[in-house]
């Protein structure tokens, strides 16, 4: 009865956080209409960019490239459109493809900051908080929420886009990956996988978990048993195999509906053109003054990221950390581009910060939590100010 209590207290405690942070963005955009007389509304606003693919899938399916720059919807993977549609039909097509996603992935926003405080609760580390940082509802854990909600760049957690419901399932992996529930991690990284392809590698931190698993229950860490015990155990062998299966999926019907299993990945070249070796090609180019300034700052912050991660590593926080790196390299093949959106995303940068915040000074701590929301509202600003400026 008091797990039941202490959970339900927790929800309403996200909830109003999340009416907090809601609440917060639309006064950003209040504020920009008004100083700027923008009468193009919410969705004029904040369905940009992306958004834009998401809902043509969601009303008209996957489809060819329909101008001439080679820019396709079926770069992007299926599960977030396919959870939109289904509100869509559920509520009789009243509700808009753009509502509907923002729906979705404001649900899923919510689910993700809940379990993301169990997790850290049930890992232990909210002992020690201490300083105005975590003080009244950002205490025991719940500073997380704020930095899911308000943090840079989260912005993009509920939009009509898919961050909200790729970080939910990687919470939602490590979540049961801690409690050793190997089936249903396995299950939510396929699920990962299928909102995004890079969740795929979440079958090295999986395998990373299993094996410490593996290691405290025998009492050896022979790597070659442990193998062994992977295919000694069905369960344990499936859910590293199911992990993949939404991808191949996908893969089968993009054979079947393009003649290109692989079209999800050849369409990136329409977004990302450039003929050099990522990160080290850009501050190289910014090195001899050449570099393009978004991309110079989107190359500091992967390595500020590499080094956060290091510092989790370090810190114990080893199968996270793996993550980190891993889900950043992938993107790291093409280019820097959007790369800090993707870091945000990873959900295990914001445990990190937690972290960071929890190991300074109270008053350090409190000055440095407060410039991460001011850069969370100044994200949301940045993205109301884009819609004037950058059309």
């Amino acid at each position: 009865m008091k797990s039941t209590q202490s959970n339900g207290k927790l929800i309403l405690q996200i909830l109003l956080i999340f009416l907090i942070t809601r609440a917060i963005m639309l006064g950003v955009y209040l504020v920009y209409c008004a100083i700027f007389n923008d009468t193009s509304g919410f969705e004029g606003v904040f369905g940009r960019w992306d958004t834009s693919y998401y809902r043509d899938i969601i009303n008209n399916g996957y489809s060819l490239p329909k101008a001439g720059n080679g820019m396709a919807n079926f770069a992007f993977f299926p599960l977030f459109p396919m959870a939109a549609k289904g509100l869509q039909i559920i509520s009789g097509g009243i509700i808009p493809s753009f509502w509907c996603g923002i729906i979705v992935s404001d649900i899923c926003l919510v689910l993700a900051s809940y379990f993301a405080v169990k997790l850290i609760r049930d890992k232990g580390l909210t002992k020690g908080e201490r300083g105005p940082a975590f003080s009244g509802l950002a205490g025991n854990g719940l500073l997380l929420a704020w930095l899911l909600m308000l943090g840079p760049l989260t912005v993009y957690f509920g939009m009509c886009y898919t961050e909200g419901m790729f970080l939910l399932w990687i919470v939602l992996f490590f979540y049961f990956a801690d409690k050793k529930i190997f089936m249903l991690a396995g299950m939510f990284a396929m699920l990962a996988g299928t909102t995004r392809s890079v969740g795929c590698l979440l079958v090295i931190p999986l395998i990373m978990a299993m094996y410490s698993h593996y290691k405290e229950s025998t009492g050896t860490g022979n790597v070659f048993k442990f193998i062994g015990g992977i295919f000694a155990k069905p369960s344990w062998l499936f859910s590293i195999l199911m992990i993949p299966a939404g991808v191949f999926l996908f893969m089968i019907f993009l054979h079947f509906r393009l003649g290109d299993a692989w079209a999800f990945m050849h369409a990136q070249v329409a977004w990302r053109d450039d003929h050099f070796v990522p990160l080290v090609g850009v501050l190289g180019r910014h090195l001899i003054g050449m570099g393009v300034p978004r991309y110079t700052l989107s190359a500091w912050i992967c390595v500020a990221a590499f080094v956060m991660y290091i510092w989790m590593f370090v810190k114990g926080l080893r199968k996270e950390a793996v993550w980190g790196i891993v889900s950043l390299l992938l993107p790291l093949t093409s280019h820097v581009m959007s790369t800090p959106r993707f870091i945000s995303g990873s959900f295990v940068i914001w445990m990190g910060m937690y972290l960071l915040i929890k190991g300074m000074k109270p008053k350090m701590g409190a000055v440095f939590t407060g410039i991460l929301y001011a850069g969370g509202i100044i994200t949301i600003a940045m993205w109301c100010a884009s819609a004037r400026f950058m059309m």
